[in-house]
């Protein structure tokens, strides 16, 4: 039984490279370094390496496992191969992951902020525009996450130069 996509939801191979650019970059690409240096110091290149390689090794895992169970979510591929109870509870720790990496996010986003442009901010106010907005794109569906990350892309590009 194959699936098919509605057009609504359909969007071209060159927003999905965007997309994937502004997940990679985010607010990570301002203390990457600053971190990876602090605990590698001049063996740096090493750590960057190897996280490529791994990087990469888990993307040919999750194209194989999607390739496998097509048509299928990943709270669906957990129950399919570990069972009802130890699916659920894989879902729930991805889950609380999810939460977790949203809670650094915003945690990073406001020293960057708070350290860089606006000291006087307090971050419940910083959290609470940033759930706003997610709450948006969420609701919005995937044009908007896609129109949002073409804005952000756009918006720094000029790092490049």
């Amino acid at each position: 039984m194959e699936k098919t996509i509605p057009k609504h939801l359909m969007f071209s191979s060159g927003l999905l490279v965007i997309v994937i650019h502004t997940l990679q970059i985010g607010i990570g690409v301002t203390s990457f370094s600053r971190f990876v240096f602090r605990y590698a110091k001049q063996d740096a290149w090493i750590s960057v390496l190897l996280a490529g390689l791994v990087a990469h090794v888990v993307v040919f895992i999750i194209v194989q496992t999607l390739k496998r169970f097509q048509g299928k979510g990943l709270f669906e591929i957990h129950i399919d191969l570990f069972g009802k109870w130890v699916g659920n509870i894989l879902n729930f720790v991805y889950i609380l992951y999810l939460f977790g990496y949203g809670v650094t996010y915003i945690t990073n986003y406001y020293s960057f902020v708070g350290e860089y442009l606006m000291q006087d901010i307090p971050i419940w106010f910083i959290s609470t525009i940033m759930i706003i907005l997610t709450i948006y794109a969420v609701k919005g569906g995937i044009r908007v996450v896609i129109g949002i990350s073409l804005t952000t892309f756009l918006l720094t590009f000029w790092l490049f130069l």
